[in-house]
């Protein structure tokens, strides 16, 4: 009699866990091993010893592992989303629907309705202060930008309907026009949405230097891998050895824009000669819905003239960051001072004497206490 075994294998894997460096907001930075991120924590294994750490309590994660893979002669786009995210890449297309960005040797796939505006060249210093420019001002539909020369930009608006390697399609006051993209710096999509669907938690950087501003953050079961949910509701996945940081720190702040001022002042640009009743809403410091700024996103504060705004520090907080620049409507403007006091001590001032020339700032508060903002000529 011959009998037959069969012999089940069983095939085990070993999770090599990703090594971070770890920044609370109580201590100095300390060296573990990722295990896990979920939406209310992550858990890291230290000296054999699994800790618990909340998002509240994390300001951010260093991957030690990565490698900077920066090469921006063979990375010449640049895609901007509605969040804030910017990631660089190599070539670029797109429909009226979704915009497709190759990205160190991968695809990603973007709603246009997702897209701020794609910079389809590398340009020089004096095109890139008139690129900024350009897209910043208000528009009504999508701008498509021209190279004029190694000098100048010039904007056009239209519909943009199609991006392919070699041209640019858009209708321009009822004509289709299949424009060279030689001759397009850039594009701008327009957009009547004021709001993310996603609120911000996490900033992550990978070592390819593209920035993805993140609503939610997953870590897959073996480590490997990171899916991000990004505020303008894009959903990627990257390498976990394409990491390089993510800094939860973003995902602990308040906008002050957000905040019920305790006081407002104004001092109208122009003398109407009469006192309107509504004058402190329609010149003074306000709100303004969603901005991108620097390497912050969210709702700003804008001043129209000169003027005051002031908070109440929330209790727990302590410190300030922010961007600010000189914005005009159009192209004369005047010089201007702009401070940010806590209680009657000047933390921070600059005069702004030129546009699209953002200063950032970070400065120490204490919770509790008044905070001042002021704009003057």
């Amino acid at each position: 009699m011959v009998a037959a075994f069969i012999h089940s294998a069983a095939l085990f894997c070993i999770a090599v866990l990703p090594s971070v460096e770890v920044t609370e907001t109580q201590s100095a930075p300390y060296p573990a091993e990722l295990v896990s991120i979920s939406a209310a924590e992550i858990r890291v294994q230290q000296g054999g010893v699994l800790r618990e750490i909340p998002l509240g309590n994390l300001l951010r994660l260093v991957f030690k592992n990565a490698v900077s893979s920066v090469d921006l002669d063979s990375q010449p786009v640049e895609v901007v989303l509605r969040d804030g995210s910017r990631i660089s890449g190599r070539e670029i297309a797109s429909d009226a629907s979704t915009v497709t960005l190759v990205s160190a040797g991968r695809s990603f796939a973007f709603r246009t309705k997702q897209v701020d505006s794609c910079l389809l060249r590398r340009l020089n210093p004096q095109l890139q202060k008139q690129w900024i420019a350009l897209i910043d001002a208000s528009n009504t539909a999508d701008i498509i930008v021209l190279a004029r020369s190694d000098e100048a930009l010039d904007k056009i608006e239209g519909v943009i309907s199609k991006v392919t390697p070699e041209t640019v399609v858009f209708d321009f006051d009822g004509q289709t026009i299949e424009a060279p993209r030689i001759k397009i710096a850039g594009l701008k999509y327009f957009s009547t949405e004021t709001t993310l669907p996603g609120k911000l938690t996490a900033v992550v950087r990978d070592v390819h230097d593209n920035r993805w501003v993140a609503s939610t953050v997953e870590l897959s079961e073996n480590g490997s891998a990171c899916k991000l949910t990004l505020q303008s509701g894009a959903i990627v996945e990257l390498t976990t050895a394409d990491l390089k940081e993510i800094d939860f720190s973003f995902g602990n702040m308040r906008y002050l824009a957000e905040l019920e001022p305790l006081e407002r002042s104004s001092s109208p640009r122009l003398d109407l000669g009469i006192e309107l009743p509504a004058a402190a809403d329609l010149f003074g410091p306000r709100s303004l819905p969603a901005i991108t700024s620097a390497n912050l996103t969210g709702p700003g504060i804008e001043f129209v003239g000169s003027g005051t705004v002031t908070y109440r520090v929330p209790a727990g907080f302590s410190k300030l960051v922010g961007s600010v620049e000189l914005n005009p409507d159009g192209h004369q403007f005047a010089a201007c001072r702009a401070a940010v006091m806590l209680e009657n001590t000047v933390l921070w001032e600059h005069v702004f004497d030129a546009t699209h020339q953002p200063r950032t700032l970070s400065l120490p508060v204490d919770g509790d206490k008044r905070l001042r903002l002021v704009v003057e000529s």
